[in-house]
């Protein structure tokens, strides 16, 4: 049975984004060369979450590349659903 790809596509596309655009946040935050406290907690923040947008970041490539196979649509959730936790981490942690 054939697995839609139009959904998988949306959420393989959507954790790549999110993922990127979160992952060069991460890189910016982690750029001090002071040591104050805000630099300091900027770098935090920037190391918390770096990890769910990579996880984001691969399995939206994954999503993307096997959005023909039945488990595409499986690795496009998770792939989303790392988006949607390190974009909230970001909103909601303080520093940065």
């Amino acid at each position: 049975m054939a697995q839609p790809e139009r959904p998988t596509l949306a959420l393989g596309l959507f954790a790549f984004c999110a993922g990127v655009v979160v992952l060069l946040l991460a890189l910016m935050l982690g750029f001090h060369i002071e040591s104050t406290p805000r630099a300091v907690a900027d770098s935090a923040k920037g190391q918390l979450i770096a990890i769910p947008a990579a996880i984001a970041l691969v399995t939206g490539v994954v999503a993307l590349n096997g959005r023909r196979r039945s488990w595409g649509l499986a690795v496009g959730w998770v792939g989303a659903a790392a988006a949607v936790v390190a974009v909230l981490l970001t909103l909601l942690l303080p520093g940065g």
